[in-house]
């Protein structure tokens, strides 16, 4: 089963294109100023350009990584949970139901591919709202994984 995590492409794309267009600018004005473009130059411009896209996608990795990223159909009642059944998390990612927190309205769910595969007590820690509108009780398809 693949990992719940999502992540937004938007700063590969914008870092990856910045990099580029600076690239170009850089080269035409060396040439027009009447510069040289030498391999060298060349070989440091390529090295800034492939690190302003790292750059880009750590920043997707750390910063824009969710897992709530598709409403469920029919989403479980949270009165309803039962402790140590199976949930689907976004209708596809299994989520075990570890417990309720003494703090109301916060629910424990170990949820397949994000927290330690044998440890149970390394679970994630969702609100209310977030369980009614992402976890069922039933495995859903959607029709993008069709």
């Amino acid at each position: 089963m693949k990992s719940p995590l999502k992540y937004s492409k938007w700063p590969i794309v914008l870092y990856g294109l910045g990099s580029l267009i600076l690239f170009g600018l850089t080269l035409n004005s060396y040439y027009l100023s009447g510069g040289v473009i030498t391999l060298e130059r060349i070989f440091w411009l390529i090295v800034g350009v492939g690190t302003s896209m790292l750059a880009g996608w750590w920043i997707a990795i750390k910063f824009t990584g969710t897992i709530f990223h598709r409403q469920v159909d029919r989403p479980i009642e949270p009165s309803d949970l039962q402790i140590l059944q199976t949930y689907w998390l976004n209708g596809e990612t299994a989520a075990v139901f570890i417990g309720r927190l003494d703090h109301p309205g916060t629910y424990l769910f170990h949820i397949h591919g994000l927290n330690k595969r044998h440890d149970l007590l390394d679970a994630k820690a969702l609100t209310f709202d977030q369980v009614s509108k992402y976890i069922s009780s039933h495995k859903e398809h959607n029709e993008k994984s069709r």
